[in-house]
């Protein structure tokens, strides 16, 4: 697997993610502490997980080379329908929604990833 120099990091952009995620679990922080200042809820812990997870995950896939799968996009294009496709016959009902794909406890909704196929595929066409 191919990385891209360091130089191209947008920092800036880094920067700003870092800002809005921070003041995010800060605003579900907030919401937890009743008027007494007594935390009532930890949800700002998922929320520090997901948000940690979310910040390395931007920063491998910022460094990947995308130009790489050019060659292969309509392919993982075409999949990504078909996985929304499934998503709409078989999906479960979350908060009146069909859309999302679960096992169990877990769950994903496809059309979070399908914005990502979009993106890297309208290039290619």
């Amino acid at each position: 697997m191919k990385f891209r120099n360091i130089t191209y990091f947008d920092y800036m952009l880094f920067l700003s993610v870092i800002c809005l995620t921070v003041i995010g679990i800060l605003f579900i922080y907030s919401s937890g502490i009743n008027s007494d200042g007594v935390s009532v809820s930890n949800e700002y812990i998922k929320q520090i997980v997901w948000g940690i997870t979310g910040v390395a995950l931007l920063i491998v896939i910022t460094m990947l080379d995308y130009r790489r799968f050019a060659d292969r996009m309509f392919f993982l294009y075409i999949g990504i329908i078909a996985v929304l496709v499934y998503t709409l016959i078989f999906g479960r009902y979350v908060n009146g929604a069909k859309s999302w794909i679960g096992i169990g406890e877990l769950g994903i909704q496809p059309s979070e990833f399908s914005k990502l196929f979009l993106f890297y595929f309208l290039p290619t066409i």
